[in-house]
């Protein structure tokens, strides 16, 4: 889907000779599946550093910086396997690389972490000093271009180093969301893409029905991990009205077993919340849609909650229903599944366009239910689901470009990373995902490896003081933006046929039909698009473009240019 393995297959890359670096958390090296070791000869980590300490805890504290940047928060040795996993069970996107981590936070205490803008400045300084040629930065929040961190890694790109963002994950949030730095430019801006199997956690449960080891979601919001080594009783939460939804409290004492409601209109957080008062020590949430959701809980929630599949659900109400049942989760059990979502958006991923009206993101990758490595003091692997995961699959994959091609530049290599993806489908009515969702679409290494034709520039944005300005009216009331693409021929022997085509993409929008804003699009975690689904198209209200010069030979090291005309009615 992605390219990752033909290239690898077809030739022979990994990423050898590519220093690929992490601005991050930290890292387990010891984990045997990201080496096992720290610096020393033939060891996949070879740079990096730790520039705050475990104890930080924000200014007035003192930093215990040192050269050993152990992760006890668990994010970047879960990004940090995406790229660098060298199996059984995690296979990286470019294990073969030069690895380096910078890390820029410390132990968690009562579920926060710290850094500032001064760490992450000096993480990035050394990184490139130290060599660098990809950087990937998992971080960020909701920020404008000119944030410091972002510029400076701007530059960097300017001096030759790639670096890849996670665009963030306030995808329920609407249009505009998308974090600092990724908003910054000349960064390769990263959204996330459902994957394809899902390879988590899973828990056994035996019931006088039968035994079956289901997979489980990911942790609730409090993070609190749904472990149970010894067999625990697992009962339904029974409503007053013979319902299983925990949504009002009741008499029952659950205390001392794992409690199972059915997803309903009432919030997963009210859920939890009874759940724990009425004595529970966990909560197992039946979806009542496909796949897999990860349960919202309230702060003072401390017991582990996760979601199973519907299917999933009947077998373990049916079983319960006949008698006692009972369940054993632990880190050394997981089940591999079907994504019935697989290469669609995912829900979370945030939309841009940037405060400046940017393209971002500029493309995707798969970061939902992504099993990688955590610490070993944690569990050693766990699925987990963000951007943060699409972000350092991008990086993976431009290692894997600049050792294809060597010589190429920081800017080409991202000029064909973006240029060779996939552009995705909207099934709600079989339009192209929108640009400032998707990006370009789904990454394809494959392609880009392949690539024999450079483009420049790569897209086009809204920004059009960054492209050319309006034309005057003509006398039929018309209006054009004109646009020039060079299209460059790579290939020392072979001439190329370029035909450009346009296809229109949805459009959404925050705003009612009458063009008032509308919050209850938010709340329903939906925006109103158009087209709608299983509509018809008015054919004046599409976009008009036109291309004088759609087709095109181009000789060996030739560029041609294509002018592309936006039509203004």
């Amino acid at each position: 889907m992605t390219g990752v393995a033909q290239a690898m297959q077809e030739f022979g890359l990994d990423g050898a000779g590519v220093n690929v670096c992490i601005i991050d958390s930290g890292v387990d090296y010891n984990h045997p599946e990201l080496g096992g070791c720290w610096k020393t000869e033939g060891c996949p980590w070879q740079l990096g550093y730790d520039f705050l300490g475990d104890e930080y805890r924000g200014e007035g504290t003192p930093l215990k910086p040192s050269d050993f940047p152990m992760d006890c928060l668990g994010h970047g040795t879960h990004v940090a396997g995406i790229i660098a996993g060298r199996g059984p069970q995690v296979h990286g996107v470019a294990p073969g690389a030069t690895f380096g981590m910078y890390r820029v936070y410390s132990c968690p205490v009562n579920g926060s972490s710290y850094t500032d803008s001064s760490i992450l400045l000096q993480a990035a300084e050394a990184a490139y000093n130290d060599g660098c040629n990809v950087i990937n930065v998992s971080l960020g929040l909701t920020g404008w271009s000119e944030d410091a961190f972002g510029v400076y890694l701007s530059t960097l790109v300017d001096k030759g180093v790639n670096v890849a963002a996670a665009v963030g994950n306030d995808g329920v949030n609407g249009l505009q969301v998308a974090s600092a730095p990724a908003v910054s430019h000349n960064l390769i801006s990263v959204g996330s893409v459902e994957n394809w199997s899902n390879t988590g956690n899973a828990t056994t449960i035996s019931t006088p029905a039968g035994e079956r080891t289901i997979g489980i979601s990911e942790r609730g919001r409090n993070d609190v991990e749904f472990i149970f080594p010894s067999n625990t009783p697992v009962v339904l939460f029974e409503d007053d009205d013979g319902g299983y939804t925990g949504c009002n409290p009741t008499g029952a004492d659950y205390t001392g077993s794992v409690v199972v409601v059915n997803r309903s209109d009432c919030p997963s957080e009210t859920q939890g919340d009874i759940v724990q008062s009425q004595g529970g020590i966990g909560m197992i949430v039946i979806n009542n849609v496909p796949g897999f959701t990860v349960m919202g809980l309230n702060e003072g929630t401390t017991i582990p909650a996760v979601t199973v599949r519907n299917e999933d659900g009947e077998f373990i109400i049916n079983g319960i229903e006949q008698g006692d049942s009972t369940l054993v989760a632990n880190f050394n059990t997981s089940a591999t599944i079907d994504s019935p979502t697989a290469g669609l958006m995912s829900n979370f991923s945030s939309y841009g366009p940037s405060p400046e009206l940017d393209l971002v993101p500029l493309i995707s990758a798969p970061g939902a239910n992504m099993w990688s490595t955590v610490p070993l003091n944690q569990g050693s692997y766990r699925s987990s689901s963000g951007t943060s995961l699409s972000s350092p699959y991008i990086a993976g994959c431009v290692a894997l470009i600049r050792q294809r091609f060597p010589k190429m530049s920081a800017q080409q290599i991202s000029h064909i990373l973006i240029t060779s993806a996939t552009p995705l489908v909207d099934l709600k009515n079989n339009f192209k995902v929108n640009p400032y969702r998707s990006g370009s679409g789904l990454v394809n290494v494959y392609n880009a490896v392949r690539s024999r034709v450079f483009i420049d520039p790569p897209y086009i944005g809204i920004n059009q003081t960054r492209w050319s300005q309006p034309s005057n009216l003509d006398d039929q009331g018309v209006r054009t933006i004109s646009y020039s693409l060079n299209f460059t021929n790579t290939d020392a022997e072979k001439s190329a046929s370029v035909m450009l085509t346009h296809q229109p993409a949805t459009s959404y929008t925050l705003y009612d039909k009458q063009g008032n804003y509308d919050a209850t699009f938010l709340e329903a975690e939906i925006m109103r698009a158009w087209p709608p689904g299983n509509s018809s198209v008015d054919q004046s209200t599409v976009p008009q473009v036109y291309m004088p010069n759609a087709i095109q030979y181009i000789r060996p090291g030739q560029t041609v240019n294509f002018m592309l005309y936006d039509v203004l009615i």
